[in-house]
């Protein structure tokens, strides 16, 4: 299962239109939107023309990046916040000419205002806060559930290294969640002090909203959040699925992977979580007791689920192991193929001594080429280019 399909384009990031930015300020501001990974995907000369330009395409919703001078810009913005409804507008205001600008910009319907000089900071929250408040990532964001037939076959280990390589490598931001019932080992691998963990969210549900969940997760580096299983041991059953929902769902809206850390429990909750994952990974090793936990957990999965939808990983793989060979197993388990991550005994080790993700640490280890390919299969990295319709709707106005 999972083991030839083709990778699915990376999820959309935020798509970027200049309207009206000018030629002094416009370097500018796409080497920012070019640091941060997004699209221009089309610029006009005023906010006027590219309300005409854009109406009729409505419904594909994209960041509106506009300038802001004076009074005289404030009908051209009024224009475009009402003709595209539902498309934030990020107004650069000019506050050395006038103030009130700032406050004129946001009557005329500016989602954010950022004051002018640029600062690449204040910039990038502006983007965030659209992205987040006007919901333009949830859509694409499914989570990646990693799982496995049994403990030990370090399910953990290879979720991490795989949610660090998505963040690396796409350069957007990627949470992993550690659902485990309890006794996380997250923290303690990356020495951690993080900032609340699995249980602190969920044993307080009724009080989740999106301003307490982004709050609440610990960054690793640019683009790698993590929250942490519970540190102790926690009551049977004190995970509630509806408030578990609730907490994937805000997740979803931060970040545009998400990777669920699923401990092996084989109840309700655990299958519902891979039945219902956009992709799932499911991990054995080389024993024959953990084939048979994966073979039971497949055969216990909704016959709905897409084949090629659920990718089986050989961890800790050995070639020379008589009997147990990638072919061996994928027969055994009556599947086309099976995707090896090499054992590199060394480099892990070093790794959680360091507490450090494994690429920090040992680059080389030929685990993370079997990694990136992991992560290609998932659609991490590749995809056709998005810009290309806006594009030559800008060059058919600047003729």
């Amino acid at each position: 299962m999972g083991a030839n399909s083709q990778a699915v384009p990376v999820p959309e990031t935020l798509a970027v239109i200049l309207a009206g930015i000018g030629e002094d300020l416009a370097p500018h501001v796409r080497r920012e939107l070019l640091n941060n990974r997004l699209d221009v995907v089309a610029e006009f000369p005023s906010a006027m023309v590219a309300t005409e330009a854009l109406r009729a395409h409505r419904k594909h919703r994209r960041v509106i990046v506009t300038r802001f001078q004076s009074g005289a810009d404030e009908a051209g913005l009024r224009r475009l916040n009402s003709a595209l409804v539902g498309w934030p507008v990020i107004a650069l205001v000019d506050l050395d000419r006038d103030p009130e600008n700032l406050f004129r910009a946001n009557r005329a319907g500016a989602a954010q205002v950022v004051p002018l000089p640029l600062h690449p900071a204040d910039f990038r929250c502006a983007l965030d806060a659209v992205g987040v408040q006007f919901d333009l990532r949830s859509h694409v964001t499914d989570p990646i559930v990693f799982s496995g037939g049994s403990a030990g076959c370090g399910v953990s280990t290879l979720a991490c290294a795989v949610a660090h390589e998505f963040a690396i490598l796409t350069g957007t931001k990627t949470v992993l969640i550690e659902l485990v019932p309890q006794m996380g080992t997250l923290a303690t691998n990356l020495k951690l002090n993080p900032k609340a963990t699995l249980d602190a969210l969920l044993t307080d549900a009724d009080r989740l909203d999106l301003y307490l969940v982004q709050n609440a997760l610990t960054p690793i580096g640019d683009n790698l959040l993590v929250l942490p299983g519970p540190a102790g041991f926690m009551a049977p059953g004190w995970i509630r699925p509806d408030a578990l929902d609730q907490l994937i769902d805000f997740v979803r809206r931060l970040a545009g992977f998400v990777i669920l850390d699923v401990h092996p429990t084989f109840d309700d909750l655990h299958f519902r979580l891979i039945d219902t994952a956009d992709q799932a990974v499911l991990v054995t090793q080389q024993s024959i007791a953990a084939v048979r936990s994966l073979k039971l957990l497949l055969d216990n999965l909704s016959a709905t689920r897409p084949a090629d939808r659920t990718h089986l990983v050989l961890n800790m793989y050995d070639p020379n192991i008589e009997g147990l060979s990638a072919d061996d197993i994928a027969e055994a388990m009556d599947v086309p193929g099976i995707i090896t991550v090499p054992r590199d005994t060394t480099a892990l080790l070093m790794a959680m001594k360091r507490g450090q993700p494994l690429r920090l640490v040992a680059p080389h280890s030929p685990i993370l080429k079997a990694v990136s390919g992991l992560v290609r299969a998932l659609g991490g990295i590749g995809g056709p280019p998005r810009s290309g319709f806006f594009t030559r709707l800008a060059q058919a106005f600047r003729g």
